[in-house]
C-alpha cells in the first residue's frame, strides 16, 4: 500500500519536470546564440570579400600614392590592407582564413585569400576564402566552413 501511495503522490513533480526540461531549454538557447554568432561572422566575411573584390577591380591603386606606373593592388596588398582590417574590426582572426579552391592568385601572407583579377572588362574580379567556425553544444559540436566570395565588374 505504501508503494502505491508513493506512486500516486504528486509531491515534487514540478522539480522533476524542471530537471528534465532545463537541459533541453539550455541547449536550445545555446544553439540559438551560436547560430546567431555564425550568421554575424558570415555577414562580416562576406563584407570583407566584397571590399576585397572592389579593391581588386580598381585599375589604379588609390592608396599607393603617385608611384611610377600606379599598378593595381597585388593579392598580398588586398589581403593585408583591405580584407584583414575588416575581419579584425569584427573580431575575426585573419590567420584562420584559407583560400579554398582557387583559380587565381593566392596571397602569401595572412589572411590567405584567393584573388582573381581579370584583364577583360566583361569578366568580374573575384576574392574568395573560407573561414572555419565551431559550434559547440553540450552534447555535440559542429564545424562549419563559412565561404565568402565577392565579385566586382569594371567598366
Amino acid at each position: 500500500m505504501k508503494i502505491l501511495r508513493l506512486l500516486r503522490s504528486t509531491e515534487a513533480t514540478e522539480l522533476v519536470e524542471f530537471a528534465v526540461v532545463l537541459p533541453v531549454m539550455f541547449t536550445v538557447f545555446l544553439g540559438i546564440f551560436q547560430f546567431g554568432e555564425a550568421y554575424h561572422i558570415k555577414a562580416a566575411v562576406e563584407t570583407a570579400a566584397m571590399d576585397g573584390a572592389r579593391a581588386a577591380g580598381l585599375r589604379s591603386c588609390v592608396v599607393c600614392g603617385a608611384l611610377p606606373g600606379n599598378l593595381p593592388l597585388t593579392p598580398n596588398q588586398i589581403a593585408t590592407d583591405i580584407v584583414a582590417p575588416v575581419l579584425r574590426a569584427n573580431h575575426i582572426e585573419p590567420a584562420f582564413v584559407t583560400p579554398g579552391v582557387c583559380t587565381g592568385a593566392v596571397s602569401s601572407i595572412a589572411p590567405v585569400i584567393c584573388v582573381t583579377q581579370s584583364s577583360d572588362p566583361g569578366q568580374p574580379d573575384r576574392v574568395s576564402f573560407l573561414y572555419p567556425y565551431n559550434i559547440a553544444l553540450p552534447l555535440a559540436s559542429f564545424r562549419l566552413q563559412i565561404r565568402a566570395s565577392g565579385e566586382s565588374f569594371t567598366d
